[in-house]
């Protein structure tokens, strides 16, 4: 499964919440009547949680796993870039930004390799990367950017 590409790290904590309020369980339906979206806003938010492990979704009905009932305010970012670098395509930028810093088109091209493409055309196949990259590795602080020179890096990460 591709990551969602129209999904933000703060609608997703939202939706973690609205199931912690809950109980920890809730249906698809009643998640959208509480968060006030529709399901089909709300599908790519819980693939997002799915993948990061943080509730899993069977028969309509959402629960979440003990990493997602542990997440607060003040943790989600580090729990939430522990996870991310684990899954692609930011598993594969982590990779290739090992010791050294890789602007856009040149991080597309290593995805390409590896068949991981976000759009078919390369224009905005590259532009998409940088907005998913700024929305989830720059905020998580996995990655730091140079805007000025179009530059990725690793910030915080061990490999």
């Amino acid at each position: 499964m591709q990551f969602p590409l129209n999904v933000g790290i703060s609608e997703v904590r939202g939706v973690l919440e609205i199931i912690k309020d809950h109980g920890n369980e809730l249906s698809i339906s009643k998640l959208a009547e509480e968060s006030g979206e529709d399901v089909d806003k709300i599908i790519p938010l819980l693939d997002v949680a799915e993948m990061l492990g943080f509730c899993s979704v069977e028969s309509g009905i959402v629960k979440l796993t003990e990493s997602g009932k542990s997440i607060t305010l003040q943790n989600y970012a580090t729990i939430i870039s522990k996870m991310l670098i684990k899954i692609e395509p930011f598993k594969s930028i982590v990779e290739a930004l090992n010791n050294k810093s890789l602007n856009t088109k040149e991080l597309a091209e290593i995805l390409k390799s590896k068949n991981i493409i976000l759009l078919a055309d390369e224009y905005n196949n590259i532009k998409i990367l940088r907005t998913l990259l700024l929305k989830w590795g720059v905020r998580t602080k996995i990655l730091s950017y140079n805007r000025e020179n179009d530059l990725w890096s690793l910030k915080n990460v061990k490999l």
